[in-house]
């Protein structure tokens, strides 16, 4: 009875968009935007005077900055859904976080051959992944706000 009763008050205590989760919600919907217009806008102005070959390093050097602002669409829909608690926001955000994993690990093979310190925010962006899906999996408050379902997965949410 005791073990429900602190099980009650826990979930209560951490029930709701706050704490570490407002600030993933605050990243994905303002600032992860902000900063990526403006890193493709500086992209787009970089290459905008250098002819590029449409294959290889050309090719990902091109494609970045459309592919940076679709993660950011994608991203701020997902910011969005777990702010609002919708369903399955959890596992969205996590399918994000791959996306972005992989366009990190991608971009930073492909471009470390022509900016060695590409490799610094790739890093960050891989930091980042374990960080908030690890923050994902793992916390109290994700488990009370969007509930759990019965093979332990994260994200049935409200509707």
């Amino acid at each position: 009875m005791v073990s429900n009763l602190t099980d009650i008050q826990t979930e209560a205590k951490y029930k709701g968009v706050g704490g570490w989760l407002l600030l993933f919600c605050i990243l994905l919907t303002i600032i992860n935007p902000i900063v990526s217009i403006g890193l493709s806008l500086r992209s787009v102005w970089l290459i905008s005077g250098i002819e590029l070959p449409f294959s290889g390093i050309g090719f990902v050097i091109a494609l970045d900055p459309i592919v940076a602002i679709a993660l950011t669409l994608f991203g701020c829909s997902v910011g969005i859904k777990l702010w609002k608690v919708k369903l399955g926001a959890v596992a969205e955000a996590q399918q994000y976080l791959r996306y972005v994993f992989t366009w990190a690990v991608f971009r930073g093979v492909v471009l470390a051959k022509v900016d060695p310190g590409v490799w610094h925010m790739t890093l960050g962006m891989l930091l980042g992944y374990l960080i908030w899906s690890t923050y994902l999996k793992k916390s109290k408050r994700v488990k009370a706000t969007y509930g759990e379902s019965r093979d332990g997965t994260l994200g049935t949410g409200e509707m």
